[in-house]
């Protein structure tokens, strides 16, 4: 198994526990980075409205796509938009939660990103 992996189920257990309390709360969510969606099944539950995933990588998003609908989102309830997380394109307030986990070490300007959050 290479090391990524073991790390990944290392903390399953601690990214459940972090996300418990935003599980059914969050109608409109945000995930920066959100990658191959490694976190929607720990957030995501049947009354969210609308997920909304950024990344800068465009090969991310079929694994987006996959694991917003294993986690049960229809495919109206879900956006992947290429663009870096300096840059979002949402109006202010427009979403109930932001998730953003190994993802600002990558992010070029910081202080801009957590603005936009």
């Amino acid at each position: 198994m290479p090391f990524y992996c073991i790390i990944w189920y290392k903390i399953a257990g601690y990214r459940s526990q972090l996300f418990i309390n935003l599980k059914g709360k969050a109608s409109k969510g945000l995930e920066i980075g959100i990658g191959t969606s490694p976190n929607l099944k720990y957030h995501i539950s049947g009354n969210a409205v609308f997920v909304f995933g950024v990344n800068p990588n465009t090969k991310m998003e079929k694994y987006a796509w996959a694991a917003a609908l294993a986690a049960g989102l229809l495919k109206e309830k879900f956006k992947f938009v290429q663009v870096v997380g300096e840059s979002l394109p949402l109006d202010d307030a427009s979403a109930d939660a932001v998730v953003a986990t190994l993802v600002l070490c990558s992010v070029t300007d910081v202080d801009m990103a957590l603005k936009g959050i």
